[in-house]
């Protein structure tokens, strides 16, 4: 997992199962009945974060969509090695830049720095 100023990139190895297509995951539609990380999935589920029955990628796209946050990216190569999730930061949220507060020279100009 990284945590940029603008998004969240989580990398999964290995990637997704080959019943999802990369035209699937560009248009988030996903169907998938096999489970890669079986192990994780029934961690999650017992945390109540997932739920096991293919909802996940709506789920996000809701949660996000209601929130007024931009659309999530999601990546794999051809050989399904890994799968990238990416999580842009809401624009309300974006740090504005903030001009330097000017400084006081009072010591300067009566020569304290020698």
């Amino acid at each position: 997992m990284r945590v940029e100023n603008d998004k969240i990139e989580i990398v999964s190895f290995p990637g997704p199962d080959r019943s999802v297509t990369l035209e699937g995951l560009k248009s988030y539609h996903v169907s998938n009945r096999r489970y890669r990380n079986r192990r994780i999935g029934d961690f999650l589920k017992e945390l109540h974060l997932t739920e096991g029955r293919n909802t996940g990628f709506k789920k996000i796209l809701d949660a996000l969509e209601a929130n007024g946050s931009p659309k999530p990216e999601f990546e794999t190569d051809e050989a399904r090695s890994y799968f990238i999730s990416r999580f842009y930061i809401h624009e309300g949220f974006q740090e504005v830049p903030q001009k330097e507060p000017k400084r006081s020279r009072k010591g300067a100009e009566k020569g304290c720095w020698k």
